[in-house]
């Protein structure tokens, strides 16, 4: 739960505007509030104001670039001509009003928030009064989806850092060597992630915690195969990247896709000589404990192959193995943007 109280503004005119718009104090505040969710919750809005004049008036859900996407009166993209009806300017009418209600896709979260602006239209005159005697007050509360719990009482979600999903919290990242001397060239290791909306994927995310400035590195790719074991997309040679700035960054795909919901497996490919087991990545710390419950075929981690030198248009998933996490390995930690 959340709320704004906006006191700032004078009793002037409301801004001439034929299109909808925001409403904006006299100093020019939005007169808005934001709350954090996930996509998929329910938010819902309680506004106490004091307004005057002849302009109509509506709630509206914002997209994540702040932009008008979502009217509260009509539930859709498009206001009605005349706004929520109780709003209405006429005080030849009764009114009676109740909380608005607005669902939160992907489209409208913005660094893990959502946010919900009070918007106008019209070229008479017209008040929404924000100052110290009459305040405008907007209170927020997101009552999670359907069945599901509210955002602002989960742990931290991809959104709130600007990913679209991820395998795990990177704050509960350890690391894991990635490779050494003694690996098997041109193994391909695979971590599970879920994404649970559709999303155009075109970055694969990787905590790089420490590079091997000694290696020669060539043929590493970064991958990503749906559940059933088909290459969705791939990076270029990434062999340079590895070499570089180690830091958590983004390993773009050649070719950006749209991913339906469902399970997909990061794939990640690596061919070289080292001369340290100093090349290290970012994991979820879990061990051998990731694949609890599970067999072959749909395994939170797992390795395949080897003497690969690029990634190949399809895994037979049922073959996955685990001989590399008893040597020490887990989980690689990947967020996805």
């Amino acid at each position: 739960m959340t709320q704004a109280r906006i006191t700032d503004g004078a009793t002037t005119d409301l801004a001439t505007s034929s299109p909808w718009i925001i409403a904006t104090s006299s100093v020019g505040t939005p007169l808005q509030c934001s709350i954090p969710a996930a996509a998929g919750d329910r938010i819902r809005v309680h506004l106490s104001m004091m307004y005057v004049g002849a302009h109509f008036l509506d709630l509206a859900l914002l997209t994540s670039a702040g932009a008008i996407s979502e009217y509260g009166a009509s539930g859709t993209s498009s206001p009605l001509a005349e706004g929520a009806p109780e709003f209405y300017p006429s005080l030849s009418f009764s009114k009676a009003t109740s909380a608005v209600m607005f669902t939160v896709s992907g489209s409208h979260i913005n660094a893990g928030a959502a946010t919900i602006a009070l918007v106008h239209s019209g070229t008479s005159s017209g008040k929404v009064y924000a100052n110290s005697v009459y305040p405008w007050r907007m209170l927020l509360e997101n009552i999670g989806p359907v069945g599901g719990v509210a955002a602002s009482t989960r742990p931290p979600s991809p959104a709130e850092q600007n990913l679209l999903a991820w395998t795990g919290d990177p704050n509960d990242a350890g690391h894991v060597t990635a490779q050494s001397a003694g690996g098997v060239a041109g193994r391909i290791t695979l971590v599970r992630i879920p994404i649970r909306e559709q999303i155009t994927w075109s970055n694969v995310w990787m905590g790089l915690s420490g590079i091997d400035a000694g290696a020669s590195l060539a043929n590493c790719f970064v991958g990503v195969y749906d559940s059933a074991g088909t290459l969705k997309a791939t990076s270029a040679d990434i062999s340079s990247l590895l070499m570089a700035n180690a830091i958590a960054k983004a390993f773009p795909l050649a070719s950006p896709f749209t991913a339906a919901p469902g399970f997909y497996y990061i794939a990640l490919l690596l061919n070289g000589t080292w001369t340290t087991n100093s090349l290290t990545l970012k994991a979820t710390g879990a061990g051998i404990s990731v694949n609890a419950g599970l067999a072959a075929g749909a395994l939170r981690f797992s390795n395949m192959l080897t003497s690969q030198t690029s990634l190949p248009g399809s895994l037979t998933l049922s073959s996955q193995t685990t001989t590399i996490i008893n040597t020490g390995w887990a989980s690689q930690w990947y967020g996805v943007s």
